[in-house]
């Protein structure tokens, strides 16, 4: 099995990363910028506070997002696929709604902090984390709350008969989820034409979130011609005008892209910039794994020397 790029230890009050040799700069940038720190050089890094499990949560998320692998060790086994007993499952509670359960008791740590980001809330005397307030809020913090943990590495199960979200709103989730790892990178970009790419986590016709919307849209219209027709008329106005506000802005917005592209110009930026980038990243840049094609600020505390 090939070396993780990263392999995070925790406890209950801190957590330690081990890095890889090759790690990218822009890899050791998202420690540091999480608060991680090493006394020099090839040791371990090391982040011990109060928000220490969430704060890395955090970073392995946009470790992920940046296309490197990432492993954990908790004095035992890294979690696997496919285990027995999953780390986390999401069932309907007869009076509580989508609820979450834990197999184990501890409350710290990156699955708690995973759960408490997207709303849910622990109930000391039930032990299950309960949702956020409404039943619509519930189904999408769960599925939000899923990819997380399992891009994490933890097994999740759903109960028998829980209805997740629609793949439709899954999908404009995910997006949403590539929209705030771009924002995080955007500040640290110089070249115009990397500002441009970072457009398509909007703009891309398979995973872009404006595109997402508008199919989204298209299902509630098509779900919504099966009401009856004195219900149907106080909908269809407004969808039609939202699908056409979102065509409107991918075109604008498209627009905005080819232009940013087109300037191919390098500009100042209110974070220590590193240099331009290369011809090879000016031709490979996805904007998936667009952070560690971003350049890296030109010294980095605690990066690689």
């Amino acid at each position: 099995m090939p070396t993780p790029d990263v392999t995070f230890a925790t406890d209950r009050s801190s957590v330690t990363a081990h890095v890889a040799d090759d790690l990218p700069a822009a890899g050791h940038r998202i420690l540091t910028e999480a608060g991680f720190t090493r006394p020099h050089p090839g040791s371990p890094y090391t982040l011990s506070s109060p928000d220490a499990h969430r704060d890395a949560a955090r970073a392995t998320y946009l470790l992920r997002a940046g296309g490197l692998t990432i492993s954990h060790a908790h004095g035992s086994p890294a979690p696997q696929a496919g285990p027995a007993v999953p780390d986390v499952a999401f069932g309907r509670h007869p009076e509580h709604g989508i609820v979450a359960a834990t197999d184990t008791d501890d409350t710290l740590g990156l699955v708690p902090d995973t759960l408490r980001r997207f709303g849910f809330r622990h109930h000391p005397e039930r032990e299950i984390y309960l949702p956020p307030r409404s039943d619509d809020e519930g189904l999408r913090a769960a599925a939000q709350a899923t990819r997380a943990l399992q891009a994490l590495g933890y097994a999740v199960a759903a109960a028998p008969g829980l209805t997740m979200a629609p793949p439709a709103m899954q999908a404009v989730a995910e997006a949403a989820d590539t929209l705030t790892a771009e924002r995080d990178n955007l500040a640290e970009l110089a070249d115009t034409r990397d500002a441009a790419d970072v457009l398509d986590a909007a703009l891309d016709e398979q995973t872009g979130a404006l595109p997402q919307l508008g199919r989204l849209l298209e299902e509630v219209a098509a779900w919504c011609r099966a009401l009856p027709p004195e219900l149907r008329t106080e909908v269809e106005e407004p969808l039609e005008d939202l699908s056409f506000d979102v065509a409107r802005l991918r075109t604008d917005l498209g627009q905005v892209q080819h232009a940013l592209a087109r300037m191919s110009t390098v500009v100042a930026v209110h974070r220590p910039a590193g240099p331009v980038r290369t011809q090879a990243a000016r031709t490979s840049v996805r904007h998936t794994g667009l952070i560690l094609h971003s350049p890296a600020p030109a010294a980095v505390s605690g990066g690689p020397a």
